[in-house]
């Protein structure tokens, strides 16, 4: 095979491998190791590690030395042969699992593999942790088998880290990855007791570490409520709850048009009105000075569809001032009749829950002056 075919060959290779290959499996592609050394001479391979090399035409990347050393784990296979082993494969676990993260501040050498078998490395840039790992404790991350992060964390726990560290590591995976902490409680249940809590008492010794990691009450609701689970599930049906309130607390919104066109004819008839009963504007008055408009203002602000109501039903405020300002004399049995049902639509106001205080009401003595200032014309 001349360097040309080599390099053809060892291309389509490492395409699907960032860039990278491996000496048993380029031989068994029929590249020697002969030529694999001449060609990195010549500048077309660029070696890595143990038994791995990279095409000097891929760019480096900040994880190709986890990538690598993974590769020379089983050097015969490629990367897409192996993700499929899961959890009967070497998984990248423990410090090496939270640099790909990015949580905490451990350093990932030596680079750390779980694995169902006993296995060793003569290695010193290698470590193996016999675990047993189930597939919901592995994940693809940067293209290779990770353990998810709350088996990183508690593999951190098993191996007696620093608990401030595995404290600082939870804190990060809390505020970056979708960690589950009901199955972080479950796993770290047998490491309670030594770390100073109950037996079996994951929950307790899991709240300890989110105190010493500074997590609140508020950071939790908020990665909840931002993750995927959440989104999928949980807030379709409260959102449907909240629509179903809404609903049966406004059923009176349908009434705006009607609301509307009797408060124009009430403004537009306002200087013409008179009153038989003198305490009848007063009634008037407490009934319709009885809306709360910073209730209003924030229900708006709320349900921004609803925002033509509460324009309206500001303008009752000006309604109820002047009718308490009216002169008390006699009345006609048609505005009598329009201010009762002003009366009534701002009861039922009151009756859905939109308004509720009394506002600003004019002394008793002003009220007095103007009665007096109506049955002196």
């Amino acid at each position: 095979m001349t360097a040309t075919e080599a390099l053809r060959t060892l291309e389509g290779l490492s395409s699907a491998q960032w860039g990278m290959l491996t000496t048993g499996q380029a031989a068994a592609r029929g590249v020697t190791r002969l030529q694999l050394g001449r060609l990195a001479a010549a500048g077309h391979l660029e070696r890595l590690t143990h038994g791995v090399y990279r095409d000097a035409g891929s760019p480096p990347t900040e994880y190709d030395d986890v990538r690598a050393v993974w590769l020379s784990l089983d050097p015969t296979r490629t990367a897409e042969q192996r993700i499929g082993d899961g959890a009967d494969g070497a998984v990248v676990g423990g410090p090496t699992a939270t640099y790909l993260y990015q949580i905490g501040d451990l350093q990932p050498e030596p680079y750390v593999f779980l694995s169902q078998i006993r296995r060793q490395s003569h290695r010193s840039e290698v470590q193996y942790r016999q675990r047993a790992l189930s597939p919901d404790d592995i994940t693809i991350v940067h293209g290779l088998p990770v353990s998810t992060p709350e088996r990183a964390v508690a593999d951190l726990v098993q191996d007696k880290e620093d608990t401030s560290l595995v404290a600082d590591v939870l804190a990060d995976a809390v505020r970056r990855t979708p960690i589950r902490l009901d199955r972080l409680a479950e796993i770290l249940g047998p490491f309670a007791a030594r770390n100073g809590h109950d037996k079996n008492d994951g929950a307790g010794f899991l709240e300890d570490l989110l105190e010493r990691g500074g997590v609140d009450a508020t950071t939790q609701a908020t990665r909840i409520v931002r993750s995927k689970a959440w989104q999928s599930t949980a807030w379709p049906e409260l959102n449907t709850i909240v629509q179903q309130a809404v609903a049966a607390q406004l059923p009176n919104f349908s009434k705006l048009a009607q609301f509307e066109e009797l408060l124009a004819q009430v403004r537009l008839n306002m200087p013409k009105l008179v009153f038989a009963v003198p305490d009848f504007s007063e009634a008037i008055r407490k009934t319709l000075g009885s809306i709360d408009y910073a209730g209003l203002a924030t229900l708006s602000a709320q349900l921004p569809d609803y925002s033509k109501l509460m324009k309206a039903v500001a303008e009752t405020a000006n309604v109820s001032r002047l009718v308490a300002s009216l002169p008390a004399a006699a009345m006609t049995a048609e505005n009598t009749q329009s201010l009762q049902h002003v009366q009534q639509l701002a009861q039922q106001a009151a009756t859905l829950g939109i308004v509720e205080k009394v506002t600003a009401r004019p002394s008793a003595h002003h009220h007095e002056d103007r009665r007096g200032a109506g049955q002196g014309e």
